[in-house]
């Protein structure tokens, strides 16, 4: 978190709005892992206005990061709302500065997806639609050469699914025994 304070300090100092809302990403990711999600989903909200105006993917990472860490609160009505705002926004989007870095620094579809996928299954759902769009989140990571590809990413998509498949009643499809 120290490091992330400090990356935020140099892109205020830069006055680089899309760099600003990254490190209150960052601080939300840090946050929702240190289980910590009312922190969490503080920092995403202050990126997300933030990124309120900005046109790259940005926004929509600091919308996924809300999602998750709302659905963690168990707030299944700004899950809902925010991801929905993110899908309508991704319609919408044009690649910025950030976005050409890469890595980091872009939202991926298959991220997206993921990240709403996964709000979902931290509500505890698990259905034929929701099992679909897990499905095609883990295909979307699981091709290594792919730019998207992320190692994370494509182990949580996976959990994901096992966990929606067993919240469905198939715990054969699990993968648990």
């Amino acid at each position: 978190m120290t490091m992330t304070r400090v990356a935020a300090s140099c892109a205020g100092d830069a006055e680089h709005a899309g760099l600003i809302a990254l490190t209150d990403g960052l601080k939300s990711l840090i946050a929702y892992w240190a289980d910590k999600p009312e922190d969490a989903f503080h920092y995403a909200s202050q990126g997300a206005d933030t990124a309120g105006s900005l046109r790259g993917t940005v926004g929509l990472w600091l919308l996924g990061l809300q999602a998750r860490a709302a659905a963690v609160l168990g707030d299944e009505e700004t899950v809902r709302t925010v991801n929905q705002a993110a899908a309508d926004r991704r319609e919408r989007v044009v690649h910025d500065d950030l976005d050409q870095l890469g890595g980091l620094f872009t939202y991926a579809p298959e991220k997206q997806l993921y990240y709403a996928v996964e709000s979902e299954v931290l509500l505890g759902h698990g259905d034929a639609r929701l099992a679909a769009q897990a499905e095609q989140a883990v295909l979307g990571f699981s091709d290594p050469s792919s730019p998207n590809w992320a190692f994370g990413d494509l182990a949580g998509s996976q959990c994901d699914l096992a966990l929606i498949r067993l919240f469905s009643g198939d715990v054969e499809g699990s993968g648990m025994r």
